[in-house]
């Protein structure tokens, strides 16, 4: 009786140890999700550079724009 106790209480600590794993695996998948969501952050990242090139685009044209004002303006002065 006492060695079925014993292999009881081995089966118990088992138990323990096999939730514990489960908890592990748990906590591997949340940093499974942080590490997707430091991706998506990078690609935010990068969406933010590809707009202030796009900014920088837009000021580009905008002085495009300001030129060929003060050219336009120059020509109809010269007539």
């Amino acid at each position: 009786m006492s060695k079925l106790a014993v292999n009881v209480g081995a089966i118990s600590k088992l138990a323990v140890n096999v939730d514990e794993m489960s908890k592990l695996a748990a906590n591997v998948d949340v940093m499974n999700k942080v590490d997707v969501n430091v991706d998506a952050m990078s690609k935010v990242s990068v969406n933010v550079d590809a707009m202030s090139k796009l900014a920088v685009n837009v000021d580009a044209m905008s002085k495009l724009v300001v030129n060929q004002a003060v050219v336009s303006g120059q020509v109809f002065y010269w007539m």
